[in-house]
């Protein structure tokens, strides 16, 4: 019975990287036809230079959905030819989908996104956003059903726990000189996004990105050295 339901998890969570490394895609497909089909002009904003832009219209993916559609792609895949390793794939996918998403929940809601993207343009964003974030939860959920084979044992984890607590202090530290730098009302503007430095409908700001990949490494290097033990 255990082994029915966490197949049924496991497929749920393939479809589930597929649909996705679609929305993804879709929105990629749409900024490269407004952009006249130019890929360095949706490459140089997804980098931060928003005078490369010369759409008709304003951008909607960013950096973050160039990530889920190649992490969707491979979630997809490892789920359906790597059974015994899908729990942690669907995890990491589901986490980054979380990650990306998150922050645009509350800038879409801020009144300036309106007249800057339309309202039609707004509303299918926020869509994306809700289910890209539903997505997620959804992907964690599949992580935790599907259980790793009797019998099989986890690989050794010392190094990969020192590698990852290492690269999460050095995160942190780097983190920590630039709110120095900046000034914490200043650093706080740029990690939850503002008009200024939001340049897409769906922007992922680059603090906040840094953010999470402090905790993601601290709380993988804290299971990994828990499984060590």
């Amino acid at each position: 019975m255990g082994r029915v339901s966490g197949g049924r998890a496991r497929w749920a969570g393939v479809l589930a990287c597929a649909l996705l490394a679609a929305g993804s895609l879709a929105w990629a497909v749409r900024d490269l036809s407004v952009a006249d089909w130019h890929p360095g002009r949706v490459w140089w904003l997804w980098a931060g230079s928003p005078s490369a832009w010369g759409g008709r219209s304003v951008q909607v993916t960013s950096l973050g959905d160039g990530v889920l559609l190649l992490l969707g792609v491979w979630g997809a895949v490892r789920g359906v030819r790597a059974p015994r390793t899908a729990a942690p794939a669907l995890a990491a996918v589901g986490a980054c989908a979380l990650v990306v998403r998150l922050p645009s929940s509350w800038l879409l809601a801020q009144p300036w996104t309106g007249p800057w993207g339309g309202e039609g343009l707004r509303g299918l964003a926020r869509a994306t956003d809700l289910a890209g974030l539903l997505l997620g939860v959804l992907l964690l959920g599949c992580a935790f059903a599907v259980r790793r084979p009797r019998g099989d044992r986890p690989p050794p984890a010392r190094t990969a726990a020192a590698v990852l607590l290492l690269s999460a202090g050095l995160l942190a530290v780097w983190e920590a000189v630039r709110v120095d730098d900046y000034g914490a009302v200043a650093y706080r503007g740029a990690l939850l996004g503002n008009r200024s430095t939001t340049l897409t409908l769906l922007a992922t700001p680059q603090p906040w990105w840094a953010a999470a990949l402090v905790l993601l490494a601290l709380a993988a290097g804290i299971a990994c050295a828990a499984r060590a033990r």
